[in-house]
């Protein structure tokens, strides 16, 4: 009885990777043609990784792909499946993994820039974290009416620079005198 239920599930799982494998493609074409954005559905909180501090939500994840990223990929963060992950590098050659959220609570340098602009039609502005003032990436804004994604603002995180609050129990170690 059990092999029938486990073959069963293995069908699931792979329709459902199908689908989302599929849905993506297309969202992501018409992404290029500016059309539409996918929001990543998903619940928690994103922390500054330097002072624990909430700084994003992962239902405000956005795919929002560009002509100007290295590399892409889907992955897994605190079992928050086919997250949406760019390689972008900055012009003086410093490469970022970066996910785009629709909203932040961090500071957001008042200085834009138009210049090296990952995502065309977009300014982009340095942010940091409330806390402890860690840059975390970018807040950018549209610029004109003509937009890339038909979205008037987006943050850039800096992969490394957060972790999913699910994760952060993971960094905690516990001494060996308190473990039996």
């Amino acid at each position: 009885m059990a092999a029938p239920m486990f073959a069963f599930q293995n069908i699931f799982s792979v329709d459902r990777q199908f689908w989302f494998l599929l849905t993506s493609t297309l969202c992501t074409l018409f992404l290029l043609d500016g059309n539409c954005h996918q929001t990543v559905t998903g619940d928690g909180f994103f922390l500054c990784r330097k002072c624990g501090v909430e700084v994003g939500k992962s239902s405000d994840l956005l795919v929002l792909p560009t002509s100007n990223a290295l590399g892409r990929r889907n992955d897994t963060l605190a079992d928050k499946h086919n997250i949406y992950i760019q390689l972008l590098q900055n012009p003086h050659g410093i490469k970022f993994e970066v996910i785009t959220t629709s909203t932040a609570t961090v500071e957001k340098a008042n200085d834009k820039y138009a210049a090296d602009s990952w995502f065309p039609g977009y300014v982009w502005s340095l942010i940091f974290c409330p806390r402890c003032g860690a840059h975390l990436g970018w807040w950018f804004d549209a610029m004109t009416d003509s937009l890339e994604f038909k979205v008037t603002s987006f943050v850039g995180f800096i992969l490394e620079k957060i972790i999913h609050e699910d994760e952060e129990s993971n960094l905690i170690a516990v001494p060996k005198s308190y473990m039996s």
